[in-house]
């Protein structure tokens, strides 16, 4: 089992602090208390729309900890205001892409037991906590085999397919020779990718090919299908030829032409592609360190924005001068698909400071 630390805090707007009620884990009290501080700098990011129901991803580098973030409002006895609570998932910073995969599941788990603190707990000014609410928290796990199992359950809409053999990168770079970019931008950037041919083996290769890709997303997969499906229920979905004409705007792979249609080209994506073909006997290692490097790029933007506006801007620089601008655009993209609370001032503001730096260049 993964070490995480698990936490429950309340924001109370009468001493203008988030407080520790409970924690376990992986997390001491000087521990719960830092990151109960940091995060309440979300919440001074959130409209009124948020503040029923919001989730993100923060870094504390401080304690080389990634969290899950859920928050949400309680019950409280004073009737002024809105009383906002939040669940943390925290697990060491080294096990960031697990963490990344496991949002389907961390999100649905995390809303369950928000539910029962919402029908248990009210908030009275006062650290206390429910014993049956304590322990189970306390017991709040994500194991590999749990997530698979509870995600099946979430998608009842289509059928997607879980499996992990059978896919190659090999197989994806041998398929196609241009636009390749574009499949892996798309992914990257959280839009569906079809795959059609005449062969449904070969459609379902390719879908599982891809998903070796991008490790870092537990994306959701439809083998092969017949029947129209809406591409907000899945990320890479393998269609008939007869399909093909219902989705002509989305990005396409077609086995039969070797050929991509449609999609941004992706200089980031550009890059990975060309160092896989340069190393075709080294790529597990290289999709491992690009996706590490590309996740610690997305905590260092999201954690900028923890900051007051000065270091926020210093700590934005310091990211700009040591990294390109080909991996940061594609961070700020999967820091705002996976950070909602941030995710107009993360593309607006990072998205127009690079765009004036590149026009430096």
């Amino acid at each position: 089992m993964l070490e995480r630390g698990v936490l429950f805090t309340v924001f109370d707007q009468k001493q203008g602090l988030s407080i520790p009620i409970f924690y376990s884990g992986a997390l001491n009290q000087e521990e719960a208390n830092h990151v109960a501080r940091r995060s309440q700098m979300t919440l001074t990011m959130m409209s009124s729309a948020d503040l029923e129901t919001a989730e993100a991803i923060l870094p504390f580098s401080g304690l080389g900890k990634l969290g899950f973030i859920l928050l949400f409002q309680i019950r409280q006895t004073n009737p002024e205001g809105v009383c906002v609570a939040s669940l943390f998932y925290l697990v060491p910073q080294e096990q960031q892409v697990f963490l990344y995969n496991k949002v389907p599941f961390l999100k649905f788990k995390a809303e369950d037991l928000a539910n029962k603190i919402k029908q248990k707990f009210v908030y009275t000014g006062q650290i206390s906590f429910p014993k049956d609410l304590a322990q189970v928290l306390s017991e709040w796990q994500v194991s590999e085999k749990e997530a698979t199992a509870e995600i099946q359950i979430i998608e009842k809409r289509v059928i997607l397919s879980e499996k992990k053999e059978g896919g190659s990168v090999e197989f994806f770079l041998s398929q196609v020779k241009k636009n390749e970019d574009r499949v892996l931008g798309a992914l990257f950037r959280g839009h569906p990718v079809f795959v059609t041919g005449q062969s449904d083996i070969l459609v379902d290769l390719m879908v599982h090919s891809l998903d070796m890709v991008v490790p870092h997303v537990n994306l959701r997969k439809v083998s092969y299908t017949k029947e129209i499906i809406d591409p907000v229920y899945a990320d890479i979905i393998g269609i008939s030829q007869d399909l093909v004409k219902n989705y002509p705007n989305e990005v396409l792979v077609n086995i039969e032409k070797k050929q991509i249609k449609n999609g941004q080209p992706c200089s980031y994506s550009k890059k990975l592609i060309k160092q896989l073909r340069k190393n075709p006997g080294n790529i597990d290692t290289i999709v491992k360190e690009s996706t590490e490097k590309l996740l610690r790029v997305v905590g260092m933007l999201v954690e900028a924005f923890s900051h007051s506006e000065d270091e926020k801007d210093s700590k934005l620089n310091e990211i700009q001068s040591t990294y390109d601008r080909d991996i940061i655009e594609v961070a700020a993209e999967i820091g705002a698909q996976r950070n909602p609370l941030i995710r107009e001032v993360l593309l607006q503001q990072v998205s127009a400071r690079f765009l004036d730096w590149m026009e430096g260049l």
